[in-house]
């Protein structure tokens, strides 16, 4: 799961955020799910710190990563899932917004067939 930060409020999840991530490594988190439910001493959090090219603080013995942009915004590890969660649900409502609306004129398709078999045939 990967989730690049773009100045204002723009979030790119998944594969173009794994694009975008050679780009701007510094606002690219990554790997979030292993450090859920996990406790770190500041040692322990500065080790793996060493790993990620994101700004990596303690807080309350949880990791989280931070983009430097204005304002300062820090991610707790169960947030990044619940932004990209939450991004693939409008997603996935705007696909099904777009196939009820096909399957809308689908119906009125087969309606107008009927129609004028009706009428070529009677």
């Amino acid at each position: 799961m990967c989730l690049h930060l773009l100045s204002g409020d723009d979030i790119l999840v998944g594969y173009k955020a794994v694009l975008q991530a050679d780009h701007n490594p510094t606002n690219t988190l990554y790997d979030a799910k292993r450090f859920i439910g996990k406790q770190f001493t500041v040692d322990e959090l500065n080790s793996e710190a060493s790993h990620y090219p994101f700004k990596v603080i303690f807080l309350l013995s949880l990791l989280a990563g931070v983009h430097y942009l204005f304002p300062l915004t820090v991610f707790a590890p169960p947030c990044v899932s619940t932004v990209h969660l939450s991004i693939l649900m409008l997603v996935v409502e705007n696909v099904m917004s777009l196939i009820r609306i096909y399957i809308q004129y689908f119906f009125v398709i087969i309606y107008i067939y009927i129609y004028i078999y009706i009428c070529i045939y009677r």
